[in-house]
C-alpha cells in the first residue's frame, strides 16, 4: 500500500519501492562511471519548498540520497543547505521561479567549482593538459 504525504505525493522512505529502485540506480551509475574511468558526482537538487517549509519532502529525499552516497562511497553535493544559506543572506534575489533563476544557476556553478577544487578534480585535469617539466 502506498502512503501519501501531506502534499498529496507518495511518501518515500528506505522501504518504498521507488527508493529501492533509486538506490540501485545510484549504485549502477557509480559503477558505470568508474568503469569508464571518470569521477562520479551526485548533485542533489531540491525543490523550492526548502526555502519556505521547515519539514519538506525534498529534505527527506536528500537525506536518503546522502546516506546512500556515503554508504557506497559516492561523492555528492547537496544544494539544499547552500541554497537555504544563500536565500537567508539575500532573500530579495530569487533563486527559483519554477526552476532555478539566473542567480540559482550562479550559486550552483560556484558550488560545483568549489566541490571540484576540493575533490582535486580541477588540478589533476590541468596537470594532464600541462605536465610539469
Amino acid at each position: 500500500m502506498k502512503s501519501i504525504d501531506q502534499s498529496g505525493r507518495r511518501h518515500i522512505d528506505e522501504s518504498s519501492y521507488a527508493w529501492k529502485i533509486s538506490a540501485k540506480l545510484l549504485e549502477r551509475f557509480q559503477e558505470k562511471v568508474l568503469q569508464d574511468g571518470a569521477h562520479p558526482l551526485l548533485l542533489i537538487i531540491p525543490n523550492e519548498e526548502i526555502l519556505t517549509e521547515k519539514e519538506n519532502r525534498s529534505d527527506q529525499i536528500s537525506k536518503l540520497l546522502r546516506n546512500k552516497a556515503e554508504e557506497i562511497g559516492l561523492d555528492y553535493l547537496d544544494m539544499g543547505p547552500i541554497l537555504r544559506d544563500q536565500h537567508q543572506k539575500d532573500p530579495a534575489i530569487p533563486l527559483y521561479d519554477g526552476h532555478w533563476t539566473v542567480r540559482g544557476h550562479e550559486v550552483a556553478a560556484e558550488s560545483l567549482f568549489r566541490t571540484f577544487e576540493k575533490l582535486g578534480w580541477l588540478q589533476s585535469r590541468l596537470e594532464d593538459q600541462h605536465p610539469q617539466g
